[in-house]
This record gives C-alpha cells, structure tokens and sequence, in this order.
C-alpha cells in the first residue's frame, strides 16, 4: 500500500502512539520505500507537464509552482472531482518511473558524479514529449503501470536511452550559461532538450492509451469518486444522534441563522433513520453544522 503524506512528519507521527505489534502491521501495510512525499508529487507532476526547468529550481519553488497549478486545476473543475483516486494511482506510476530512472542513470558507462536529478527530470520530461510528438492522441498508459507496479521494458529502454542523449545535451560546451546546474533553471535548457532527435521504438505503442479511452476512464473515475464522496458524507451525518440534530435545529432557529432550505435539511436530520436527507441536503448540513458550531453550538 502506497502512503501518501499530506503533511511533513505525518508518515511518523501516525507510528508514535501505536503499540509495538500495531507499528509493525502498520509498517507491513505501508513500506517506507511506498512513502510519497508532497514534494515528491510535485517533482513527478510537474515533471510530466513539461517542467524539468522549474524541478530543477529546488523543491520549495517547485512545489509552489504545482500548488498554483492544482488550485487553478480544482477551480476550473465543476465538481472538484479531478483528484481522485486514479490521479493518486498515476501519480504513484510517475514516481515508479522516476525511481526507476534515478537507480538506472548512475550506473550508465557515460555517468560521472553529479546532475542526476537533473537528468532524471528532463529525461522524463523529454520522454513523455516525444510520446504526444510521434503517438499523436496517444499517451502513457500510467494505469497500466499502476497495475504492475513496475516499469515495462519498453519504457525503461527509452528512458535508458534518452538519459545519455539528455547528459550530452545538459553538458554540452555550447549551452546558454556555464554552470549546469543553473543553466538546468532556464527554460532556454528545456527548449535545447526538446530539439534532440530520437525516434521511439515501435515496442512503445503498447504501452500507450489512446486519449479518448483515457478520457473515458476519467469519466469513469470521476463517477466512483463522487459515489465515495456521497457515501462518506452520508456516513457523517448518520453518526450525529438524532438528539444532537434537534438540539442543532432548536440553535439555529432561535439565532435566526440559517436559510429555509437549511431548516428543511434539519428537520429532516431529526427524523433520522424514519427519513433519510438526499446527497444534496447532506452536504449542505455538513455546511450548517461547521456555521453553527462557529456560533457557538457545540455537538
């Protein structure tokens, strides 16, 4: 099982309180080689966006960059749907793809000491270019490789291949700036990445996904995501006892502090389990509840 940490610290502050045999199931369940951290998920994604130049920048600023670009992505969205489950389970592929290739690049014949983050991230991020360059309405089929929990020799063939050619590039006497590790910072490194030549052998197709199948699948995701969040809501507000709900409804009605819409919502909640509030009405007491428990009302 993958253990994605929210916040720095959280993978051992969980282990603090648990007895010897509960840290030891937990550590069964969750392998610190499975621990993705919030930068890692920034260098991943914003490493497959096209962005080597900004992971190059350091993990504060990239993952500033990719905090930015996640709002806008959950404000765009209608439903806030977009990170589901599957973003998780492709992310987790992205970081096997990355892990693979930060074991592989040091034992190449050309490797010397220094620059392998960087020639990870631009390697990758080369890779997945030349895929939407030469596979057009094609892409990685991430899942796949979610499923597997490796990376297909096709894949790891490429991303050997290109690593070279992206040394060579990185460290080339004519580059834009002398040090390379700046010079990695600059877009202008990016673009002279993007111009080398390589053809992607006919074996990768196999592990692609046409976009429209993929877009199907998001869909499809979307959907199991937001059953889940129904699910969950429902599951909060039938803990809450029926006592509590009528003392909620005698609060806000006598503060005067809630729309009638929320009032029906209530009165429902009171009636729990003889009536049930829909999806709609559960989130929306949800909302109510927070209001009224900042008004004072305790639960």
């Amino acid at each position: 099982k993958w253990f994605y940490e929210r916040a720095r610290g959280q993978y051992l502050q969980k282990q603090m309180r648990m007895t010897a045999g509960e840290k030891k199931k937990f550590l069964l369940q969750n392998p610190k080689n499975q621990l993705i951290t919030k930068t890692d998920l920034a260098k991943v994604r914003n490493t497959w966006q096209g962005l080597p130049y900004i992971v190059s920048r350091g993990a504060q600023t990239n993952f500033a960059e990719f905090a930015k670009t996640t709002n806008d992505e959950w404000e765009a969205s209608d439903d806030g749907l977009v990170f589901n489950e599957k973003y998780f389970q492709e992310s987790v592929a992205l970081v096997l793809i990355f892990r693979y290739s930060e074991l592989m690049v040091p034992h190449q014949s050309w490797y010397s000491q220094g620059y392998r983050a960087n020639i990870v991230t631009y390697t990758i991020a080369l890779f997945h270019m030349l895929i939407q360059k030469q596979f057009p309405g094609m892409d990685l089929d991430l899942m796949n490789i979610w499923t597997r929990q490796n990376v297909p020799d096709a894949v790891a063939n490429a991303l050997t291949h290109l690593s070279e050619l992206v040394y060579d590039k990185l460290t080339d006497p004519q580059r834009g700036v002398e040090n390379v590790t700046q010079w990695c910072k600059q877009e202008g490194c990016w673009k002279s990445v993007q111009c080398i030549e390589y053809r992607l052998s006919p074996e990768i197709e196999a592990c692609l996904i046409g976009r429209e199948e993929r877009k199907a699948a998001e869909r499809e995701a979307k959907a199991d995501q937001r059953i889940v969040s129904d699910s969950e809501i429902m599951t909060k507000i039938i803990e809450i006892s029926q006592t509590q709900w009528q003392n909620a409804l005698g609060f806000a009605t006598s503060r005067r502090i809630i729309m009638p819409d929320e009032h029906t919502a209530l009165r429902i909640a009171c009636q729990i389990p003889q009536k049930m509030p829909t999806p709609v009405q559960c989130k929306k007491l949800l909302v109510v509840l927070e209001r009224l428990q900042e008004e004072g009302f305790k639960l």
